[in-house]
């Protein structure tokens, strides 16, 4: 069974995306992995009692809070008797490296997707959420659902992928309709350039995109458009307004050096500012594709 893994660090933002998480579960019929990593000393050299004692209790709090945490998404789960499917929740408290200690977790289980808050750069601890967030999207070898607070769970009835055309990696597209086949979803596929394509171009994408995939592919309704916008973020905007969508699809691709220097990423652009869920694929996805109910 997969799992979905729902990364915490028991802000107000991070405990609505685990009741979101706990919500996504029940209809893909996946499990909760509740995680949440601390500091850890990594010096070699003999430090204070003083400093371990500091450390204890960062691991410590970080269990303790975990148990609160799960125990107040399971009692959600009783006061629904509806029939519906009832995920198992597990705990996962790690200290060291965030990405380390997250890829080790994704390559053990069969993780369906990372769930993380999104977190908006008036925050008073922004310059740690960012960073962390920026961390998992560039860094994280699974799909990442960002949310932005208080976003409603309501199934993903319209999805929009954003695909800049370039490359295709027919796993980032089994999982992505695999998930449309569970919601029943209408998938737009969607360009943002300078120039409008023609006709024939937008059949060769649907035909590209359709066609070569599998059967649960093709029994999703999925069709293209074309937005001419010159700014990529200003069109997915405009977008989102104007189509009410429940879910945005981008593939991240990392950046070299001058890139990161003198701008940021589309994906992390949007993920500041964002007011609908956004699902993040890493360009290189690779590994089994993991199955959803």
């Amino acid at each position: 069974m997969s799992t979905i893994l729902v990364l915490t660090d028991f802000t107000i933002k991070d405990n609505h995306a685990a009741y979101y998480a706990l919500n996504l579960a029940s209809i893909a019929k996946a499990n909760i992995l509740l995680c949440n990593v601390y500091p850890q000393n990594q010096s070699r050299v003999h430090q204070s009692e003083f400093v371990d004692q500091i450390y204890d209790s960062l691991e410590k709090q970080s269990k303790s809070d975990l148990s609160e945490l799960a125990g107040r998404l399971q009692q959600s789960l009783y006061t629904v008797n509806d029939g519906s499917f009832k995920p198992t929740i597990q705990q996962c408290s790690i200290g060291g490296n965030l990405m380390v200690a997250v890829n080790e977790l994704i390559a053990e289980q069969g993780i369906l997707m990372a769930v993380i808050a999104a977190h908006s750069k008036d925050d008073f601890f922004a310059w740690v959420n960012t960073d962390h967030a920026s961390q998992i999207i560039d860094s994280i070898n699974c799909p990442v659902l960002v949310l932005p607070y208080q976003a409603p769970f309501g199934g993903f009835r319209k999805i929009v992928f954003a695909s800049d055309l370039e490359r295709y990696n027919p796993e980032i597209f089994d999982r992505l309709f695999n998930i449309g086949n569970l919601f029943d979803s209408e998938i737009t596929i969607t360009h943002i350039g300078e120039a409008v394509l023609g006709e024939p171009t937008e059949k060769y994408i649907l035909k590209r995109h359709v066609e070569g995939g599998s059967a649960q592919i093709k029994s999703v309704k999925v069709r293209y458009l074309g937005i001419q916008n010159k700014s990529v973020t200003a069109g997915l905007e405009w977008l989102v307004e104007q189509a009410n969508i429940d879910l945005m699809v981008l593939i991240h691709r990392k950046r070299n050096v001058f890139q990161k220097l003198f701008q940021k990423s589309v994906t992390k652009r949007l993920a500041e500012q964002l007011k609908t869920p956004m699902l993040v694929f890493p360009a290189n996805l690779k590994g089994t594709t993991v199955k959803v109910a």
